[in-house]
């Protein structure tokens, strides 16, 4: 039986099955005023350069060049994190480190692709 989770924090990382291939990290950056967390996700697709990750010690499940995809922002709740678990489409990851956190957050504020909604969070 898969783990539910308690709470949502930032820096928390979530691998969820969404198309195109079924598998995308997503990591929640931000507490949204309707007490959603804001959660991006990573391409090895270059869409945005706005974040780029290389591959870090600290995030094993980094393994090459990797673009934050602001434009693919979502917002979930807990309980939506929940179900999606056990529904099996997704799996809790690692915590990601608060400077990578940071670096995601400042390249939210410079991306032409995150809804400016979710800009005037981050700033």
């Amino acid at each position: 039986m898969p783990t539910n989770i308690s709470s949502l924090e930032i820096g928390d990382a979530f691998l969820i099955a969404t198309p195109p291939n079924l598998e995308h990290l997503y990591i929640a950056i931000a507490l949204l005023p309707n007490g959603k967390h804001l959660l991006v996700n990573l391409s090895t697709s270059i869409s945005d350069r706005s974040c780029v990750l290389n591959p870090d010690p600290m995030i094993p499940f980094i393994n090459r060049e990797s673009y934050v995809a602001y434009r693919y922002a979502r917002e979930y709740s807990v309980t939506e994190i929940n179900e999606l678990i056990n529904m099996s489409i997704c799996q809790i990851k690692p915590k990601f480190p608060d400077t990578v956190i940071m670096q995601i957050q400042q390249g939210g504020c410079r991306s032409t692709q995150l809804a400016k909604k979710y800009k005037q969070v981050l700033n």
